[in-house]
């Protein structure tokens, strides 16, 4: 009786590392694409029925998904409810290069959609490394690659600046550094934008040089 009572032991413990074992490679294995092509250039909800609901959405509509293989994914929406810019962080070091990660969202051989462009920040402003993906605007400037946000299309409408100055002011506008906002300054006639460190464009002012800014 005792031999039996060991063998069904032991029998219950090489089981129970068996499924273990397929729980372990289970977890490892890759998760699959997340094909966000097809919903870059339609609406919101579009892109909902893929990721959910949004877990937080935050001051400027900006709207923050939990999806496996992610850490977040960041959705800035416009004004009209399409999309302005999609970011997919991921863990520092979870991916070679930018290829590789259009690939975990299943954008094969780097071949995005018409009118969007993507980059590959390491690490970014989260202090993850992200996949940007961002649609082409007429105000994108032809020196550096822009990422609209709402807020910023509501304070050039609210503000009175059009496009061609929002261009001219990122292509021209004297550089500055501001400490207090780390933000990234064009000015120039009176008029400002500030903008993150991987050119996400933040708000756009009417307002004279701040003595706190650092000339670049």
């Amino acid at each position: 009786m005792k031999d039996l009572i060991a063998t069904l032991a032991c029998f219950l413990a090489l089981a129970a590392f068996g499924l273990g074992c397929l729980g372990s490679s289970a977890a490892q294995s890759p998760p699959a694409p997340l094909k966000i092509a097809p919903v870059l250039s339609k609406q919101l909800e579009d892109v909902e029925k893929l990721l959910g609901k949004p877990r937080h959405i935050g001051e400027e509509q900006e709207r923050y998904y939990k999806a496996a293989g992610f850490v977040r994914v960041v959705v800035r929406p416009l004004p009209q409810k399409t999309l302005a810019s999609i970011a997919f962080q991921f863990a520092p070091g979870t991916l070679k290069n930018e290829r590789a990660a259009l690939a975990r969202v299943g954008i094969v051989d780097t071949v995005l959609p018409d009118c969007w462009t993507s980059r590959w920040v390491i690490p970014g402003d989260s202090k993850n490394d992200e996949l940007i993906l961002s649609r082409v605007q007429s105000v994108q400037s032809s020196t550096q690659n822009v990422i609209l946000t709402r807020h910023f299309l509501e304070r050039m409408q609210e503000r009175g600046v059009s496009e061609a100055q929002a261009r001219e002011l990122l292509e021209s506008g004297k550089r500055f550094y501001d400490p207090k906002n780390d933000s990234y300054i064009r000015y120039k006639d009176g008029i400002y934008i500030a903008l993150t460190k991987d050119g996400t464009l933040k708000t756009v002012v009417r307002g004279p040089i701040s003595k706190r800014w650092q000339p670049l």
